[in-house]
């Protein structure tokens, strides 16, 4: 639950924080928190050995994959939205974490599903539902969409139909 705690604060003060102070204050705000650096960590037989060792572990890929994707999903959306809302849609920049907020409150909510849940569920049941959700979210952002664009085709060609084609009508006659 604390993982959903960033995400929502953090585009909250950054919005007033690029909006007071310009966007490059940000980067004053959190100072670096590696101590003492690993000088054999990039090494390749270091790094080669470990994945080595992840890749045989089954259990570990098949969960590894399934947040793989629904991971994927979420950097999109969280990529695309700032765009989404602020230069499309026209919300402020400083308000726009508080749209944002939502998403990461919703995240919060599903982790505190899961703390009232362990020990009564099995924990792939709560797999299958979260995977399930992400699935549902998916589907529908996409059915919204299309319907959204089946919206713009009635549009446009009844636009086109009506403006352009007496045009070339005229023109025809002419």
């Amino acid at each position: 639950m604390a993982i959903a705690l960033a995400p929502a604060i953090g585009p909250v003060v950054g919005g007033h924080m690029h909006v007071w102070f310009g966007w490059s204050s940000n980067f004053g705000l959190l100072p670096e928190t590696l101590v003492k650096p690993d000088r054999h960590a990039l090494r390749p037989g270091r790094i080669f050995g470990g994945y080595y060792t992840l890749l045989r572990d089954g259990p570990f890929m098949t969960y590894t994959l399934i947040m793989s994707l629904v991971l994927g999903g979420l950097f999109a959306t969280t990529a695309e939205f700032p765009f989404l809302f602020i230069e499309r849609l026209g919300v402020p920049t400083d308000q726009y974490g508080y749209y944002y907020a939502t998403i990461a409150l919703a995240f919060f909510l599903g982790s505190l599903a899961v703390n009232r849940a362990a020990g009564h569920v099995i924990s792939d049941k709560l797999l299958a539902a979260g995977r399930d959700d992400a699935a549902a979210g998916a589907i529908t952002i996409t059915a919204s969409q299309c319907l959204f664009a089946f919206g713009l085709g009635l549009i446009f060609a009844t636009v086109l139909y009506l403006y352009v084609r007496p045009w070339r009508v005229v023109q025809t006659a002419l």
